[in-house]
């Protein structure tokens, strides 16, 4: 079934990116940001220990 949709939704982001025209409803996210594990306070600004 990937096999049949994916080509159509190609053409239809394809065709939307060239135009530089896209639907009002594809520039909004709900977007929950994931929480991994509680830094201290020591550790907030290291991100090389995540």
């Amino acid at each position: 079934m990937s096999s049949v949709i994916a080509p159509a939704l190609n053409l239809i982001f394809q065709a939307s990116h060239d135009q530089c025209q896209f639907p009002t409803d594809w520039k909004y996210a709900n977007v929950t940001p994931l929480f991994i594990q509680e830094l201290s306070e020591d550790s907030a600004l290291d991100f090389s220990s995540a």
